[in-house]
């Protein structure tokens, strides 16, 4: 049966039938959920407001895994090559986690907050920071990231194309 999965400020995802509509099953978190959620394979992935980060199956919803970030999670998460979930959150800490178990890898932080989705493109992972700095995040070697100073937050979720990155500040 095909599918469409909404996250939705009432603090639950629906995953609803795409022929007509009526809702198959549904989890309600603690708090809202603010973005898109990812789809690799047969899981579902979403963060929330109440700093989880939930794993489902897109079968029948049942929980796969949940991880706890700490903070707040406004952002939707991305995947590698190498199915590594990458996600921020409100500590400013970017997290990587194994796609499969949801056990953590490594994390790396930023000085400020962590708003959007980080863009992940060749074995990086780039992502904004409402410290003002754009980070550029190596997934095999995280502690030697490199920084761009903006000169004012970003709120945004970067996207790279053929090695360069885009992205908005204010």
């Amino acid at each position: 049966q095909k599918r469409v999965f909404i996250t939705s400020m009432d603090k639950t995802i629906y995953a609803l039938s795409l022929e007509n509509g009526q809702k198959i099953w549904s989890f309600t978190a603690k708090a809202t959920f603010e973005a898109s959620p990812l789809i690799l394979n047969d899981i579902i992935i979403a963060g929330s407001q109440d700093g989880l980060l939930y794993a489902w199956s897109t079968q029948d919803g049942k929980p796969v895994w949940m991880y706890d970030s700490g903070d707040k999670i406004t952002g939707s998460v991305n995947v590698s090559k190498n199915e590594e979930i990458l996600f921020g959150c409100y500590d400013g800490r970017l997290t990587c986690l194994d796609a499969k178990t949801g056990q953590k890898k490594w994390t790396y932080s930023a000085k400020n907050y962590i708003n959007g989705t980080p863009a992940v493109w060749d074995g990086i992972a780039a992502f904004g920071s409402c410290d003002a700095n754009l980070y550029m995040v190596p997934l095999g070697d995280p502690n030697n990231a490199k920084t761009f100073d903006s000169g004012s937050y970003i709120a945004s979720s970067p996207a790279i194309c053929d090695g360069k990155v885009y992205f908005g500040n204010f």
